[in-house]
């Protein structure tokens, strides 16, 4: 029984065979005939070993790889080999694996002959110099036996299939194309990506990945949506911390003595910025959009950038942990460099790697241009951040007129006319309030507002956002939302004038003073 079976892509007719009685047969007209490769010539390999896989380089014709276990005898070392002259003599490559590793499948990359990746008990592990040095893939993928390993050449994605854990898939391994380990004096990498594509993403079951079908229901995830960035950093940026720690280490390593550091050494540890990694994106014209942060960890590395510009929304102690993000760019072309800040101070630790930002498919229907649309997301964004800052202070306003009207309670003289002054002031500011967010009175049983908001007005201008561009209703929407926006910044500009002129009179009479 065949076990495996390999095809030269070079050699018509040039074939290899793997048997279930442990042999290797080899033809090279087709199957006419057949010649078997002697197992005692092979060195190091137990003459009991079991053909797992067989592959034909995709590169030369006179080259292949073989994989063998031995297992069903006691014996769990890897063995894997390499022939130069079709089969006939055999060297080992298994090199660096560790021992009692089974092997059990070798791919070549289709694109750079020296990429290799070997399905193995214990992982995957790859090279990039032609099986002479093997390194673990272990970012996100289990220890666990993966028995059969595929390349999908378009995508450019390694297909791992495993023993009772399931598939996994390493997403644009292109990037290990372009790396020399050897090259000791890099001190980071940022590898060139692939396109972005330009959509909005909707999940189609729901709004999360399983939506209604229960959670028995099994969904993996898609690629990232976005850009995805692969970087290689030979060593992580340490904290004034950590350079501590290594530097005791090492002393406890030769007998010596760690002294306790000063107060000094550490409060200067826990006042540090700590150092960082960011990803700096930028338009055609070479203007900053975004900087994205990334890991500050040594070795391979990946990011994404999810299309979005910096957030103009203004920084508060309430948003400042949030994830704001801007409006979504079109497509076009954009380059992007690696940084690391170190005590505030940004300093670029790779080349620039241009990209492109692409519609994923061409439009149906007649639609605006992808700058009308980019445009509108844009005037969506500015208008909504400047609504936010708006309900902003009028939360503040209401606030301070509360403290204003308690201050009144325990100033020392009384004025009615000062009172009447506060009442009115914060009557209007119960009116601005409904025109800008809503009555709550209403959204506690679910009524509709009376007339629409700033806020419904943003939403009838963004909802159901699409590639096509903006539907005259929804360029309506959103000038009745600046429209109302505009009204509304001149009555709340009116309050402040008021507040403050009822601030002075509160403290003619005497009142406490107010903490806002």
């Amino acid at each position: 029984t065949i076990t495996s079976l390999a095809e030269s892509p070079i050699q018509a007719g040039l074939m290899y065979a793997g048997t279930d009685d442990g042999l290797i047969q080899v033809t090279e007209d087709g199957g006419a005939n057949w010649r078997k490769v002697d197992f005692a010539k092979i060195p190091s390999l137990p003459t009991t070993a079991f053909v797992n896989d067989i592959k034909a380089d995709l590169y030369d014709e006179n080259i292949v790889y073989a994989v063998f276990v031995n297992h069903k005898y006691g014996d769990y070392n890897p063995y894997l080999f390499k022939s130069t002259d079709k089969g006939k003599t055999w060297s080992s490559i298994s090199n660096n694996i560790p021992e009692r590793t089974l092997l059990w499948r070798i791919v070549q990359d289709h694109e750079e002959k020296n990429l290799m990746f070997l399905g193995t008990e214990f992982g995957v592990y790859f090279s990039m110099d032609g099986a002479q040095t093997w390194i673990k893939l272990s970012n996100g993928l289990p220890n666990i036996s993966v028995r059969d390993l595929c390349i999908q050449k378009r995508e450019n994605d390694l297909i791992v299939g495993t023993f009772g854990r399931g598939i996994y898939i390493l997403d644009d391994f292109s990037a290990l194309r372009d790396f020399n380990l050897a090259d000791e004096e890099i001190q980071a990498k940022l590898f060139t990506p692939r396109d972005g594509l330009w959509y909005i993403p909707r999940k189609i079951l729901g709004w999360d990945k399983q939506g209604s079908q229960g959670d028995d229901y099994f969904v993996a995830d898609n690629p990232p949506f976005g850009v995805e960035f692969t970087y290689y950093l030979q060593d992580s940026i340490p904290s004034l911390k950590a350079l501590r720690l290594q530097e005791e280490k090492n002393i406890v390593e030769n007998k010596g003595n760690v002294a306790v550091p000063s107060w000094e050494i550490l409060e200067q540890e826990r006042n540090e910025l700590k150092p960082s990694i960011y990803l700096f994106i930028y338009d055609a014209d070479g203007k900053i959009i975004n900087r994205v942060k990334a890991k500050n960890n040594k070795g391979f590395n990946r990011v994404v950038w999810d299309l979005t510009t910096a957030a103009v929304f203004t920084l508060s102690a309430e948003n400042i942990n949030k994830d704001l993000k801007g409006y979504t760019i079109g497509p076009g072309e954009y380059s992007a460099e690696l940084f690391k800040q170190i005590d505030g101070i940004y300093s670029s630790i790779s080349d620039k790697k241009f990209f492109k930002v692409k519609a994923i498919n061409k439009p149906g229907l007649q639609g605006g241009s992808s700058d009308d649309v980019v445009a509108h997301w844009k005037q969506i964004m500015e208008i909504r951040s400047e609504s936010i800052d708006l309900s902003n202070e009028l939360k503040k306003a209401e606030n301070t007129l509360s403290l204003m009207l308690k201050a009144y309670e325990k100033a020392q003289v009384s004025n009615e006319e000062i009172l009447k002054g506060l009442v009115e002031t914060r009557d209007k500011i119960q009116e601005l309030k409904i025109l800008v967010m809503g009555s709550e009175s209403r959204e506690e049983v679910g009524e509709k507002e009376e007339y629409p908001t700033i806020s419904n007005y943003i939403w009838a201008a963004s909802s159901s956002g699409s590639t096509y561009g903006p539907t005259s209703e929804q360029i309506k929407s959103l000038q009745k939302a600046s429209t109302l926006l505009s009204q509304s910044r001149l009555a709340i500009d009116s309050i402040s004038d008021e507040i403050l002129t009822l601030k002075t009179r509160l403290s003619d009479i005497k009142a406490p003073r107010i903490d806002e």
